[in-house]
């Protein structure tokens, strides 16, 4: 569940929050890897994109494991990433910018 500038674990069992990872900068969407590894957690405050390790989510280990930033070029606006999606072996993320009309590709 993505709540203001974290991103919340909701154990399905008991529809509760077993886990909040904070300051995630905006979060606006959520990817999984397809082989479940990793989810990439969408941020529009600092147009990035933050990968979570899914191993550690729920653990006393940190799962944010790394931060990829969207590259500003030379667009007219502001990078505003609002959706993404993955390629089903993995390779490739591409993340929609709504504030320039074009997508992204991450690999």
């Amino acid at each position: 569940m993505i709540d203001g500038s974290e991103v919340d674990v909701v154990n399905t069992g008991s529809m509760s929050v077993a886990q909040t990872i904070a300051d995630t900068s905006g979060p606006e969407a959520l990817v999984t890897s397809p082989d479940g590894q990793f989810v990439y957690v969408i941020n529009q405050g600092t147009p990035s994109v933050w990968i979570l390790t899914t191993a550690d989510i729920g653990t006393a280990t940190d799962p944010h494991t790394g931060t990829i930033s969207l590259p500003t070029g030379s667009e007219p606006n502001t990078p505003q990433p609002t959706q993404a999606a993955i390629s089903p072996n993995g390779d490739t993320l591409l993340v929609l910018d709504a504030g320039n009309g074009r997508w992204t590709s991450l690999t």
